[in-house]
């Protein structure tokens, strides 16, 4: 497997239509090896389309077709530890799930939805969709997915962080 090349964050087309960075890291990808995947990483991948339904905890229901790069390609990439047990995903919330790996490896890291990028729905992008994950692993605006090697005996959950303290600052003494 050959090592992720970074892309010049020199070149003149450096930013988006909306003044965006394209060179700023999107979501970081950590197995053996690190990727800092940028706006042009995400378009050098090859993408799918794969049909998907998420029931929210709430009961709410989102189906489509999602548009994303699929996680295996993304943990090839890393080369991810043959023992990985699972993926860590982590929302730029700080909310992370532990999902088990043959999940993860049907997983897409979504960028859309019918067609339309979800930051044009005003939804978090990207966002972690896998057939037969549960709604509260679908994590939303995804900054990282790591390959975990956990002990049979450990519980994944334990290493969940479902409600993030987004106002840690204001609690304090």
């Amino acid at each position: 497997m050959t090592p992720h090349t970074p892309i010049d964050a020199d070149e003149s087309t450096d930013q988006d239509a909306s003044g965006t960075s394209r060179s700023e890291t999107i979501v970081t990808v950590v197995g053996s090896g690190r990727l800092a995947l940028t706006e042009r990483d995400v378009a050098a991948f090859d993408h799918v389309e794969r049909a998907d339904a998420i029931e929210c905890a709430s009961g709410e229901r989102t189906s489509g077709t999602w548009r994303g790069i699929p996680v295996r390609s993304l943990l090839l990439r890393v080369d991810a530890p043959p023992e990985t047990t699972h993926v860590s995903v982590t929302g730029a919330d700080g909310y992370s799930v532990m999902v088990e790996i043959r999940s993860a490896l049907d997983g897409l890291l979504a960028f859309g939805r019918d067609g339309v990028p979800l930051a044009d729905r005003d939804e978090a992008s990207p966002r972690f969709v896998a057939p037969d994950v549960d709604g509260s692993r679908a994590v939303a605006g995804v900054v990282e997915m790591e390959a975990i090697s956990l002990d049979p005996d450990a519980d994944p959950e334990s290493f969940e962080v479902l409600w993030p303290d987004t106002d840690a600052e204001s609690e304090a003494p």
